[in-house]
């Protein structure tokens, strides 16, 4: 395909160079992708009944995986790609150094109930295979320490802001309020 550029109105005395450029639709990249559908049309085309029927539970279960795997990364995906602002030429102020703590108290509630819902499937195979009693165990203390996960941020939050109160009059440390 090619494409001439042109500019809308010309100028009298100006010399215009019309630049003309080749453009492939396909990239090689996007010829393996492809070349690539077209060999899998073929598998799952090809064969009995029996075999295609097979066939496509497979590449089900591959959709379904990589379906998985794409929702999973889009979703934890930091905010931090698509911020625009220069964190080096802001100054540090209190608030800054308060947010910073905050998505990183965030960060690690989320992380310690994600491990624990993990943890507590692990307990439960551990009563399944008859190890009731360690399962007991670990379902336990999992439980204690995701309710210790829980509450620290709030608890953390109360004293600081009690801590806010009580010394607000001291000249150093008002800023913080």
């Amino acid at each position: 395909m090619k494409i001439n550029i042109q500019s809308k109105s010309l100028t009298e005395g100006v010399r215009y160079i019309q630049p003309v450029k080749e453009v492939s639709l396909l990239d090689s990249k996007e010829h393996d992708a492809v070349f690539i559908i077209e060999t899998l049309h073929k598998e799952m085309s090809g064969g009995s009944p029996s075999q295609q029927a097979r066939n496509v539970k497979r590449m089900k279960k591959v959709l379904r995986g990589f379906v998985t795997v794409l929702a999973v990364s889009i979703q934890s995906a930091p905010k931090a790609f698509a911020a625009t602002t220069d964190i080096a030429n802001q100054t540090l102020t209190p608030a800054i150094i308060i947010k910073w703590g905050t998505s990183l108290a965030l960060l690690g509630v989320s992380a310690s109930v994600s491990l624990a819902m993990i943890m507590l499937i692990i307990a439960s195979f551990y009563k399944m295979v008859r190890k009731g009693d360690q399962a007991d165990q670990w379902s336990s203390d999992i439980l204690k320490g995701l309710v210790q996960a829980l509450v620290t941020i709030p608890l953390i939050s109360l004293l600081f802001y009690c801590a806010q109160v009580i010394f607000k009059n001291l000249p150093s440390l008002g800023s913080l309020l």
